[in-house]
This record gives structure tokens, sequence and C-alpha cells, in this order.
């Protein structure tokens, strides 16, 4: 259980610096739902109650939180806590909501990478090698929008048998560029097949490419992991990538740049954060995150925090934290300090004491 909360808190803290680098008027917040033993969880009707569960859960809060979709969810999930409270995003576009938000995360992610490209003066996606680790929603956007760009090669490891066969149907046009591999559960062997966009490590022949990859789309970094990487530079849409901070200074030292997660994946919550203020088609207080002309798009903050990095002569992770730390300062204009309010109006009222 202290895991579980560790790794809960640790999160909410990643979407107060995402909120804040991406500009949003949102507080740091993170609701975590612990999987049930076995296969219940795969029951619609055990789903469905419990996400009525987590609605009325979510109401008792007032407002405080506002829950989203993430990891393991879907739409039909938020649907149902939506049954229950008000106080929830990425509803299903028939309800009103913004829907699944791993395109826009998936987009966000490369402009994260072109930002970090640009900075290093390493010219563009085209021709790059890419290695994923995860073969997601949000790693399908990737790779569509990394064989627009006309990378050279795409590495991407998986273990869910499902999950392999729905990436390779996908792109069986494209085998020529796209590698799909079923590793087995705790495999991060994808580490060690970088080599060159912003990672440098020789690719193991077993998978079929023999030249280094430019970029690493990665989920687990820290010290036995880290040493393995030869991409330049590391970049991906998972949140809690570091083992802790500290390893982000270790990536420094061996000349590898990381893009902070909190920076890359930071369009999931900016899809959704302003969902009930309704929808536009192609809606420019989105579609701005991903131009290079306002100054808080992911491309230029992303070269604004590998720059501050270079300059103050400290991880980028530090870096991304001292930035978003300055701009969380700044209180919503209308509603200033509301979600904190509204917690010590909470327990003011003995909340944390009621039976539920």
């Amino acid at each position: 259980m202290e895991d579980f909360l560790r790794d809960g808190l640790r999160l909410a803290q990643g979407m107060g610096l995402k909120s804040a680098l991406a500009g949003l008027w949102a507080g740091g917040g993170k609701g975590v739902v612990q999987m049930p033993e076995g296969e219940r969880h795969k029951d619609a009707e055990f789903r469905t109650a419990m996400f009525h569960d987590y609605g009325e859960f979510l109401s008792s809060l007032n407002g405080c939180y506002v829950a989203a979709e993430d990891v393991g969810l879907n739409v039909n999930d938020l649907d149902d806590v939506n049954t229950f409270t008000r106080y929830t995003t990425c509803i299903s576009e028939t309800r009103g909501g913004s829907g699944n938000p791993s395109v826009a995360t998936g987009k966000g992610v490369i402009c994260a990478m072109e930002g970090a490209l640009d900075h290093l003066q390493m010219g563009t996606l085209a021709g790059k090698s890419i290695a994923i680790q995860g073969a997601g929603n949000v790693a399908t956007t990737i790779v569509d929008g990394l064989l627009q760009r006309d990378v050279g090669k795409i590495l991407i490891t998986d273990c869910n048998v499902d999950t392999i066969k729905r990436m390779q149907e996908k792109f069986s046009q494209d085998s020529d560029k796209v590698e799909i591999v079923k590793v087995d559960v705790g495999d991060n062997s994808v580490l060690s097949h970088l080599a060159i966009y912003c990672h440098r490590v020789p690719l193991e022949i077993k998978h079929g490419i023999t030249k280094p990859v430019d970029f690493l789309v990665i989920q687990i970094l820290n010290p036995s992991t880290i040493p393995g990487i030869k991409a330049k530079i590391v970049c991906g849409a998972a949140n809690n990538q570091l083992g802790c901070p500290a390893d982000s200074e270790l990536l420094s030292k061996l000349g590898i740049t990381y893009v902070v997660d909190f920076l890359a994946n930071r369009m999931g919550i900016v899809n959704c954060a302003n969902e009930t203020y309704g929808r536009l088609t192609s809606d420019p207080a989105i579609e701005r995150h991903f131009g290079r002309d306002w100054e808080n798009s992911v491309f230029l903050m992303t070269k604004a925090t590998i720059a501050k990095a270079d300059k103050d002569g400290i991880s980028t992770h530090e870096a991304a934290n001292r930035i978003a730390d300055e701009l969380s300062l700044q209180l919503h204009p209308i509603w200033p300090n509301r979600s904190k309010e509204i917690i010590e109006s909470l327990v003011n009222a003995k909340w944390h004491l009621q039976e539920r």
C-alpha cells in the first residue's frame, strides 16, 4: 500500500508540473484505482460497478479533483464514472466529452522529439531510427506521425500478444520501416536497441536491426537500465519514467538528452482540461501546443528546458521543475486557490472520518 500511495503522489506532483508547463490553470492531482486480483477487472459488470463507485467517491470530493483517462482505462470507463459524478473528463464525444486523449498525446511526444533535435542541431526526424517500448494507443499515433515524417526505422516492443497483433496488422504495409517484437514481461532489451536519434545504442541483430537508433521512447529509467542506453535522446509518453530525480543527472553525465515525461506527454491533459467549456474543430487553444509560435508550445518549451539545463549546468529534469515551479505561482485569474479552499472545507467537515 505504501508503494501504491507513493506512486500516486508522484503522479499527482507530475500533473501539477505538467499543467504549469502547458499554461493550464490546473493544479496537481491523480486518482489511482488498485486492480483486483485475477481477471475480475475484465468482467464488464464488475468494471461498471467499480467505476460507478469511483464516480460516487469523486462527487464526495466536491470538485477539488477531476478525473481523466490514463493507463488501464478507456472512454467507456469514464462514461461509467460520469454516470455518478460531473467531476470527470475524457468522456465519450457522444456525451459531449473530448474522448480518447491518446492521439493528442502522441502528437505532443513527436513535437517534443522535434524540439530536442532542433536544439541539438540534429536536423529533422527524416531518416532517424526510433525505439519504442509499448505498443498501445499512444504508440500507434506516434508511429503514424513518425512515418509521415519519413523516419528511417522504428523498433517497437510489447509483452501483450493481442497488442502486438493489432499493431502488426495496422502497419503491415510499412514492414520495411516498422519492426514489432514480442518480449517477456520486464524485458527492457529495447533500451539496448538504440543508437542514434537521441539514443545511441547498438541494436541486437536478433531483432533484425543492425544500425543504431535515434530516439528511444521508453518507460523505465534507473541506474540498472540507463548505462545500457546508447541513444542521444530519450523522449517518451509514459509517466514517472525516472526511478528518482537523480537518474536524470546520470543521463546527463552519459551525454543523453532526456526530455522530461511531464513535458513530452502533456497533451493528454491539455486535450481534456477545458472540456466543459465546449468543443471546436481544430480548437486553437489545443492546436497552439503543436505549433512553433506560442512560447509554451511543446516544441519551444522542450528547447527552453534543454537550453536552461545547459546554461545552468543542471539536468533537464531539474530545469523543467524550476520552470514549472515559477509558472505554477501564477494564480487562476477568476478562481484563485479554489481547489485549496474546497480541500480545506472538506477537512473542516471531517470528510476523511466519514464512512463510505
